[in-house]
């Protein structure tokens, strides 16, 4: 049951739930925002507790705030989880981002993409101040070295079909490269924001041992706006800026993720103080909504839109889940309401796709398989599957009887897997 990045649009899923965060901060600690996931603290007291202008601009502090899960590695083609991918946001730039509203928008490039008459191939400009961390200038080079690591026959990693109708890219000049399609693909969106690393550090390992490189592991070198200093597997990754960054000197001076497998475990860090920003499930809300009222040591932000949403993906591959009628009645027998109000507190809303309402691409015309047990079970008839003689569903001689993943530690998801087997 895992979690989705709205920026980052997958396969077709069936029940989904689109979480509103409730974010915190601790007021004994400085934390800032970043991409709307973190808060502050007031903003009218500088670190060394003097007056300050709340317009004014407060420099330094540290964000401690923490992950449920590991993180994987450095190299985005070889890691697969939305932990890794924000972590190395952190690090690294691609050519473009995508905004929350799933917008593409220049990063690393001066300007968008120049498309040929016949849409096969997209030139970039790139701009002309930046600098990997370690100081070396990032050109074409390195724009035309990472891309050809996913199209390399040796590369294969699970992000290969996102790259599978780029041909080749070509160095036009040092801050301009070509990219050429073996078709108009659209699929540019999510390959032009693919992270852009650094060919003098890297040109030297080959592409089937890039995975298992000190870079991936430990050492990385990017152009964003904050630099590793420290992972400790297990423990915590520790991160200072860049102050070379080409968008400007962060104003937080230090991020802290600390790997936190248990969530009431992280709500008890933030009220001792160990973590100073982050965000809230339904199984804790409660409890630190009644701190935060009565130890005035923690700001409590709610209803704050996430761009995540928690799904079930079926797996296709098993024979129970190959018919998609099958699929259907799954989701149908699911109460994703009832879900809503009883696990995660009301934080969340019903989406029938895997796009929410502000994006540009939303739209409302899609199937829809709302909750009605009757017709979930009268779908599974058609589908072939009759009670046998324990009350458990049979065709073909096998049962209808599976397991449910779900990452161990995250309370509100445990609940819901509990409430999904009960549907």
């Amino acid at each position: 049951m895992p979690n989705k990045p709205y920026r980052k649009l997958g396969s077709a899923l069936l029940a989904i739930v689109m979480g509103a965060a409730v974010v915190l901060s601790g007021c004994t600690g400085e934390a800032a925002g970043t991409d709307g996931k973190a808060a502050s603290k007031d903003p009218s007291k500088s670190p060394a507790g003097t007056t300050a202008s709340k317009k004014e601009k407060v420099d330094g502090g540290e964000i401690i705030t923490f992950n449920l899960t590991e993180h994987q590695g450095w190299i985005k083609l070889y890691t697969t989880t939305l932990v890794s991918s924000e972590i190395q946001e952190l690090v690294f730039n691609g050519l473009y981002r995508l905004t929350d509203l799933q917008d593409i928008v220049p990063d690393l490039a001066e300007d968008m993409p120049k498309s040929s008459s016949d849409f096969k191939e997209l030139t970039v400009k790139l701009r002309k101040d930046i600098k990997f961390s370690d100081g070396h200038l990032l050109t074409a080079d390195d724009v035309v070295f990472s891309y050809n690591i996913p199209i390399s026959k040796d590369y294969v990693g699970s992000r290969k079909s996102t790259f599978e109708k780029l041909q080749k890219v070509d160095k036009i000049d040092e801050t301009t490269v070509k990219f050429t399609f073996s078709e108009p693909y659209i699929g540019y969106y999510g390959m032009l924001t693919h992270q852009i690393m650094p060919q003098h550090v890297l040109k030297d390992v080959p592409v089937k041992e890039l995975e298992k490189s000190p870079f991936f592991k430990q050492q990385p070198i990017g152009s964003g706006p904050y630099k590793l200093t420290e992972w400790k597997q297990g423990q915590y990754l520790s991160f200072t800026r860049n102050e070379t960054y080409f968008k400007g000197k962060p104003s937080v001076e230090k991020v802290t993720i600390k790997v936190i497998p248990n969530s009431n475990v992280a709500m008890a860090q933030l009220q001792t103080g160990e973590i100073n920003a982050g965000s809230v499930d339904g199984e804790n809300l409660a409890v630190v909504k009644d701190y935060a009222k009565k130890s005035g040591k923690i700001k409590l932000h709610e209803g704050i839109a996430t761009t995540s949403y928690t799904y079930i993906g079926w797996n296709n591959i098993h024979p129970l889940f190959k018919d998609k009628l099958v699929r259907q009645a799954l989701t149908t027998a699911i109460d994703r309401q009832g879900i809503i109000d009883n696990v995660i507190e009301g934080q969340g809303v019903i989406i029938h796709s895997q796009t929410p309402p502000p994006f540009w691409n939303y739209t409302d015309k899609v199937p829809k398989f709302n909750y009605n047990e009757a017709k979930a079970k009268q779908m599974l008839v058609e589908a072939g599957w009759k009670p046998g003689s324990d009350g458990v569903l049979v065709k073909d001689g096998m049962q209808f009887a599976f397991e449910l993943l779900v990452s161990q530690g995250n309370k509100a998801r445990e609940k819901i897997a509990t409430v999904v087997q009960r549907n």
